[in-house]
């Protein structure tokens, strides 16, 4: 069994299947990583299971920085749209560190207490 730790940005919002029971529930994101040289981009289609799917679809959005470690199975290599080499990959995260911020959630207008005058 092969362990990798990659860190790198999501391509896109994390997705979501609920089905019945918590061990048939999943979230799948994808992580690109850059090289050094910026010529082969690689791609790491990352599936998570059970309990842990619901968390990860609420954090795992586009454009998250994140470390995910876990194990791998090499993918297909590709020639995306503009004609650059790529690679793809299946891991399957042990752990998932987010290495920024989160995004601010939208303000939500404050409750305000009105004091109801009594009819006494």
């Amino acid at each position: 069994m092969s362990k990798i730790i990659v860190i790198g940005h999501t391509v896109r919002d994390a997705e979501y299947t609920s089905a019945n029971g918590d061990k048939s529930q999943y979230a799948k994101f994808t992580v690109a990583e850059d090289n050094e040289y910026g010529d082969l981009s690689s791609y790491y289609e990352c599936i998570v299971f059970g309990k842990y799917a619901d968390s990860v679809y609420k954090n795992a959005y586009k454009g998250r920085f994140l470390a995910v470690f876990g194990r791998f199975e090499q993918g297909e290599t590709f020639t995306d749209k503009n004609g650059n080499k790529r690679r793809s990959w299946t891991l399957y995260p042990e752990k998932i560190r987010y290495l920024d911020k989160r995004r601010e959630e939208p303000e939500q207008p404050a409750f305000e207490e009105v004091e109801e005058e009594t009819p006494f």
